[in-house]
Parts: C-alpha cells; sequence; structure tokens
C-alpha cells in the first residue's frame, strides 16, 4: 500500500530533524576531536560528568544523551536567531533602493543595541541558572577528595561544562543575526568582528561577575548564611535581568543615550556598556561616547581578575569548610505556625508546596524561568504606562499580556508539579492515603489557585488602574479571573498524583514540543483577545455572550474533571510504555500467491 503524502512529508520531517540532531551531536568532535584527545584522562571524565549535572540527575533519564538534551535548547535559539535574520533579509528585498546614510546610522544603532541586549537577558537568564556549577559541593568532596587528582583538575573541569552551555547559547543565539546585519549595513569585515566581540564580551563579563559574587560570598560568610542568601541572590538575579531589559534597556539612539535625563540609566546599565564597546571596534562611536566603551573594558578586566582570586582562594579555603559544616541547621523555634487554606487536608498540601519551592533549589530555578516571562510581560506593560505620563485605553496590548501572563503562571505551575521533592519520602503521602482521590486534587486545584492564578489577577489589577475606561478594565479582569479558572481545569486534565511526590520519566519531555507548544497557546490567546474579548467589550450583549461562553466552557471542564477524580487512583510512580519490538518478518500476502 503506497504511503499517502502527509506520511511521506512527515516522514522528511522526521528525519531532517533526526540529521540535524546528529549533525549538533558529532559536530564537536570533528572539528575539536583532536584537541580533545590531548586533554588529560581525569579531565576529560570529570568534564562529562560535571555537564551531564548541569541538570539535576533526576530530570534526566540513564539513557538520555546530554548532548541531544542540549541541542533541544540550541534549536530553540537557532530557530529565533533564524527568524531574525530572516527578518532582516526580507527588510532588505521590501527595500531595494539604497538606505541613506542617515537610514544606514539610525539602523545599525537598533540593531546592534538588539544584539547586546537580547545576549545579555539570554546570558544572564543562564548564568543565573548555572548559579552553583562552578563550586564543588559536598558530594564531589566526598567522592573526589579521597582520589588522586589535583584541585586545578577539579577547577577545570567544574569551569570548563558551563562555559561550553554559555558558548552554545552565544553561537546559537548570534549566528543568523551576525550573518546578515554586517553586509546589509555595509560594516564589513571589521564590523562582522566587533558583534562577535561584543557578544563574546557580555558572556565572560556575565559569568565572570558570578564567579566573583559566589566566591567572596563563599569566603566571608558561614556555610548556611551563604547557601541561604546564595538561594536568595539567585532568585532576585531571575528578576534583575528582565527588569533591565524591559525597563533600562530600551533607550536606542545616541542622542538619547546622550541626553542628561539619561545619563544615569546608561552609566548604570551594561547593555549600554557593551553597545558602546562594539561601536568603538567598529570606528563608529562618537566621541563624547568614549568613556562607556572605556567602562566596558574596565568592568571587564575587573570581573575577570575579581573572579580568578576568588576561585583561587575559594578553593584554597572553602574545601574543608565544606566538608566539616552541614548544609542546612534545624529549626530553632519549636513552634510552626500554619495559616489555614481550607480545610485539614488542603492545608497540608499547600503548606507541603509552599515549602517545597521555598527550600527545594531544582523547583525553585524551574519556576523561576517562567516567572521570568512573566515579570517580562508584566514590566513591559509598566514600560509602556510609564511612557503614556497618564491613563491609557484599554488596548489589545493590555488584553494579550495579562492572558499570557495568566497562562504561563498556570502552565509553570503544573510543569513544576511533576518534579519529585524526595523519591524516599512519597512513602509517606503513600500509607497516609485515607481519603478520596478527588479530596487530593481539590487541594491541588486550590494550590494553583493560589500560587498562580490569585498573584497574575492581583497584578493585572493593579496595571489596570492604569488604563481607562474604569468598565473595560473591570470586565476585562473578570475575564481575566475565569480564563485563570479554566486555565487550571485544562492543566488538570488526565492529572491524579499529589504535587512534588510522583516519580518522573526523565528525559521524556521534549524542549522543543514545550517550546511549540507555548507558542500555539500564544497564538490562540492572541487571536481570542483581538477577534473576540476586544470587539466583546465595547457592546455588553456581546460581552454577556462571551462570559457565559467562557463560563460554560469552564464549568463543563470542570464537571469532566470531577468526574474522572472519582474514579481515578492516585499513582506515586510513573513507569515506562510498553513497548513491543518486532523483528520485521511479516510475510507479504502478494508474495504467496
Amino acid at each position: 500500500m503506497n504511503e499517502s503524502m502527509e506520511e511521506r512529508a512527515g516522514n522528511a520531517i522526521a528525519g531532517g530533524m533526526g540529521w540535524l540532531s546528529r549533525q549538533l551531536r558529532e559536530a564537536p568532535r570533528r572539528i575539536f576531536g583532536r584537541w580533545i584527545q590531548r586533554l588529560p584522562l581525569d579531565f576529560r571524565v570529570l568534564y562529562k560528568q560535571f555537564l551531564l549535572r548541569i541538570l539535576d540527575l533526576e530530570a534526566l533519564s540513564i539513557e538520555t544523551d546530554m548532548v541531544e538534551y542540549l541541542a533541544q535548547f540550541a534549536g530553540i535559539l537557532i530557530f529565533i536567531s533564524g527568524i531574525q535574520g530572516l527578518g532582516m533579509i526580507l527588510l532588505r528585498v521590501l527595500h531595494p533602493a539604497p538606505f541613506t546614510p542617515v537610514e544606514l546610522y539610525r539602523m545599525s544603532w537598533g540593531a546592534e543595541h538588539g544584539i547586546v541586549e537580547k545576549m545579555l537577558l539570554v546570558a544572564g537568564l543562564i548564568v543565573v541558572f548555572l548559579w552553583e556549577t562552578p563550586f564543588p559541593d559536598r558530594r564531589d568532596m566526598m567522592v573526589l577528595g579521597s582520589l588522586p587528582i589535583r584541585p586545578g583538575t577539579i577547577l577545570a573541569a567544574k569551569l570548563a561544562s558551563p562555559e561550553a552551555v554559555l558558548g552554545l547559547a552565544v553561537v546559537c543565539l548570534n549566528w543568523a543575526t551576525i550573518l546578515t546585519w554586517p553586509p546589509m549595513l555595509e560594516g564589513g569585515l571589521r564590523l562582522f568582528a566587533a558583534c562577535w566581540l561584543a557578544v563574546i564580551a557580555v558572556a565572560v563579563f556575565l559569568f565572570a561577575s558570578l564567579l566573583a559574587i559566589e566566591g567572596m560570598g563563599a569566603l566571608l560568610l558561614p556555610r548556611q548564611i551563604f547557601l541561604r542568601l546564595s538561594a536568595l541572590g539567585q532568585l532576585t538575579a531571575f528578576a534583575l535581568f528582565p527588569i533591565g531589559y524591559f525597563l533600562l534597556g530600551q533607550i536606542d539612539s545616541p542622542a538619547a543615550m546622550m541626553a542628561v535625563e539619561n545619563r544615569w540609566t546608561v552609566a548604570c546599565w551594561p547593555g549600554y556598556w557593551f553597545l558602546a564597546l562594539l561601536r568603538q571596534v567598529a570606528g563608529e562611536l562618537p566621541p563624547e561616547m568614549s568613556w562607556l566603551a572605556w567602562r566596558a573594558w574596565e568592568a571587564l578586566a575587573f570581573s575577570i581578575a575579581s573572579a580568578s582570586v576568588a576561585l583561587v582562594a575559594c578553593y584554597r579555603r572553602t574545601l574543608r569548610r565544606i566538608a566539616e559544616q552541614p548544609d542546612l541547621e534545624p529549626a530553632r523555634s519549636g513552634r510552626a505556625w500554619r495559616v489555614p487554606f481550607g480545610d485539614r487536608l488542603q492545608t497540608v498540601l499547600v503548606s507541603f508546596s509552599l515549602r517545597t519551592l521555598v527550600r527545594s533549589r531544582q523547583h525553585r530555578i524551574a519556576l523561576a524561568f517562567t516567572w521570568a516571562l512573566v515579570l517580562g510581560l508584566a514590566l513591559g506593560m509598566a514600560h509602556d504606562w510609564l511612557e503614556a505620563h497618564g491613563p491609557r485605553p484599554v488596548d489589545e496590548g493590555f488584553l494579550i499580556s495579562t492572558l499570557l501572563m495568566m497562562a504561563l503562571a498556570v502552565g509553570g505551575m503544573r510543569g513544576v508539579f511533576a518534579l519529585p521533592i524526595a523519591h524516599k519520602a512519597n512513602w509517606m503521602l503513600r500509607m497516609t492515603q485515607l481519603r478520596p482521590t478527588d479530596r487530593y486534587l481539590a487541594a491541588t486545584r486550590r494550590i494553583l489557585l493560589l500560587l498562580a492564578v490569585v498573584p497574575v489577577w492581583l497584578s493585572a489589577v493593579l496595571f489596570s488602574l492604569g488604563y481607562r475606561p474604569w468598565s473595560m478594565a473591570a470586565a476585562h479582569l473578570l475575564l481575566l479571573a475565569i480564563f485563570g479558572l479554566l486555565a487550571i481545569e485544562v492543566s488538570l486534565i488526565g492529572f491524579a498524583k499529589v504535587p512534588f511526590t510522583c516519580s518522573f520519566l526523565p528525559g521524556k519531555v521534549n524542549v522543543q514540543y514545550v517550546f511549540w507548544g507555548f507558542v500555539l497557546v500564544a497564538v490562540l490567546i492572541v487571536a481570542f483577545a483581538k477577534g473576540c474579548e476586544q470587539p466583546a467589550l465595547k457592546s455588553t450583549a456581546n460581552f454577556a455572550v462571551l462570559t457565559m461562553l467562557v463560563i460554560g466552557a469552564m464549568v463543563a471542564l470542570r464537571l469532566w474533571n470531577r468526574t474522572r477524580e472519582r474514579e481515578a487512583e492516585l499513582y506515586f510512580e510513573e513507569k515506562p510504555e510498553q513497548q513491543l519490538i518486532t523483528l520485521g518478518l511479516m510475510v507479504n500476502p502478494r508474495m504467496r500467491k
């Protein structure tokens, strides 16, 4: 039986993706294979182990290839850079006439500033994700301390693994952008080299600053206090880069950068320093802005020197402290005060979820990535609000941003639920399952409501104070609350477990599928906001019909979930799907004739 056109297209796409994945895996071995083999064996073994441990070991299966897993993240960055490069090519095609010098000058500032700011945002988030990776932990001391391995080899392997991830991000995020912009701007080879130098300098500056801050903190503070402040600093840094990108890094023209009212912003945000460095290397920096370029060079040199001193001192003085001092201390207060969140079961599960998010590093990091996107959307609205200098009309930007924030918050929290806090501790919840399954899932629904829907809705209420008319803003807040309840029901489809307790089959989630799924949800939300909600807010009858439809969808899905929950059983172990392996020896019936 002949294959259909759809099957052929699907096989071709699957084959192309498989070929790209194989090329990404084999490219480092082909390019750097000879040099890698010349490295010491102990360094190569430690480097592979530390590269595997960049992600938590419970997030990867035994069969998972770390290079293939990183290739999924690289594919997203490659796609983003490719879209930007394609947009630049289309701009050139749609504008066949030569650009004037004034147009080229204005375009070059905006394009180069965009390259630096995007690199600063992405590299900053990756560096924060690699927060404690360059430093040894207790497991390293217990395993490697008794082996005849020099501390310098451990230090070099510890640094090489996060540097490889950061270097991969630099190349994948800028390959198409930097290849297309210099020829388009008639900058030549010098501008091409300046762009690559600037993005590499941004990544090195951020990574060295992280090493310096972490190393000095480990030297000056007791280990218990350092670990607590380190967790708080990691969450703060996750919020710092979106705040800087959306609020401080939006000055594109040189006239605005040199204005008196913007001098403090330009002097404090590193994005402008490295933009000036790029323009200086390219030979296009105005003389009155040369101080910014020299600030970038000074910051880069100071961060590298501070990181070197901190690392050497940390590896010499704090290794014994890591081995001798405990990481956690028991609580000094004998009584624990618990806020009621409903009945006893709901209060216990909500408190368990809150403590998991506060104490667990891997859950904080996973949730912080989602809330960084939520914060970015909120800061985008805040930036428009500040530029308006007064109340703004309720537009599609406000509708789309708040709906996306709600979808991201609920989806991110639901995704974090799948990561277990400790497999060995799940037996307690298994033994105490004395109530029906729907009671546990009702508590899970309460957790999503309190930790995802309510914070986003309150933020939307705060931002709605700057929009007019009040009636349209209040109507959207009503729809946003119903949409949040609908998002909770959608996220609980097929969910029959207690948050943070079910074992996770790592490696089964494809990051690219999650990315494209979010893009699809974002497109649907944009279509809903522009095609349905925005016209309905102008008509009372249309708004009533739309509200009833959304409520009906939420109630129907809620009843369907409740029916399934009454018949479901809680499970605490995810098992792989049974796969039948055949030898392919089936005889074609036509061959018998």
